[in-house]
């Protein structure tokens, strides 16, 4: 009987487990974090209502705030969702058995294109949030990469999957293609430019998903 293990959901072991070089940049990714966009008046205006409201508040959300505040008003922005074909969906269980290792996790928000009205079909991109620094109960870059290795694993498509994880206001946007996995330049949500740019990332990211 195969000796079935559970994987710890720590960065190190899941990049040494599964051979994963953590790369710096790469052409997919690059290309993806360098997106250029333009917003209209109306949404310049919502971008800077936002970004007042972050950094006079931001600092004392916690994590189910900082969801609802920030990131679910950025995604309206970003006009991030396609009827279905591309939804949010928020605290949902990823798990799965393959090669020997069983791994589980529950994803912070995920966009996936919808099996009925409330069920997660295909996974393209995960986030995960952690509000304090990075320390020793929580891993966000873990949880992160073990979700995108669980959809790689599931959609069995040779497609990206795409991810983020954040650390306070630091954004750090990720791609798993094959057996490599991406980690751009950080984006700081707490500067107005940077999180202009985020708003372009995630367009962006909407484009590439309808693509496939």
């Amino acid at each position: 009987m195969e000796q079935i293990s559970k994987l710890p959901l720590d960065t190190d072991s899941i990049l040494v487990h599964f051979n994963l070089p953590r790369l710096r940049e790469g052409k997919l990714i690059d290309e993806w974090v360098t997106a250029k966009g333009v917003l209209n008046s109306g949404e310049s205006e919502r971008i800077e209502k936002l970004y007042r409201k972050a950094l006079k508040s931001g600092d004392g959300w916690n994590e189910e705030e900082l969801k609802m505040k920030f990131i679910s008003l950025l995604f309206d922005l970003a006009d991030i969702e396609e009827e279905d074909k591309i939804i949010s969906f928020y605290e949902r269980p990823m798990n799965a058995t393959f090669n020997g290792t069983k791994i589980g996790v529950i994803c912070d928000c995920l966009l996936a294109s919808p099996a009925g009205i409330s069920t997660p079909k295909t996974p393209y991109f995960f986030l995960q949030e952690f509000k304090k620094q990075k320390g020793d109960s929580n891993d966000p870059e873990a949880q992160m990469l073990a979700a995108m290795l669980v959809a790689q694993y599931k959609n069995a498509d040779n497609k990206p999957i795409y991810g983020a994880w954040l650390v306070g206001s630091i954004w750090n946007f990720t791609l798993l293609q094959g057996s490599e996995y991406f980690v751009s330049h950080k984006f700081d949500a707490s500067n107005l430019e940077d999180l202009t740019q985020i708003v372009f990332i995630l367009r962006r990211l909407k484009e590439l998903i309808k693509s496939r």
